[in-house]
């Protein structure tokens, strides 16, 4: 679990609003070894780091917490879609393999797409948006 100074930091604008949510057991989040290996890489950039300093700790401890809330699946899908970034291959066989409808991403080869096999692939302020409709 994340602790107060965690929450503060993670609760700010529109990817801490879903956040939130996520935690008020909103929608189910769909994840992988790769994506949270992918995630604390991501989260040590230094242009991250200098919106939200975040501790080594609070990163271990996030991603526990992601571990903890999510459904974590192995994958089984082989996808060659996006040839500028194959790693955006990993996200695509995640969503199919886990079943989801949405992907939300601010990667521009992914939003590129718009959607993979019937599902949804949206920004963050897009995804809020829907989550805001079905409340």
């Amino acid at each position: 679990m994340l602790g107060q100074e965690s929450k503060r930091r993670v609760s700010k604008g529109i990817p801490g609003k879903i956040v939130e949510a996520w935690f008020k057991h909103e929608f189910l989040v769909v994840t992988s070894e790769f994506l949270l290996q992918e995630l604390q890489r991501v989260l040590h950039y230094p242009h991250i780091q200098r919106i939200k300093v975040i501790s080594e700790n609070e990163i271990n401890k996030f991603v526990h917490n992601i571990i903890n809330t999510s459904q974590l699946i192995e994958i089984s899908s082989v996808i060659d879609v996006v040839k500028k970034d194959t790693a955006d291959n990993q996200v695509l066989a995640i969503a199919l393999d886990g079943q989801v409808n949405y992907i939300v991403s601010g990667d521009h080869h992914l939003l590129d797409l718009g959607d993979f096999r019937g599902i949804k692939i949206v920004k963050p302020i897009e995804f809020l948006n829907v989550l805001d409709k079905v409340k």
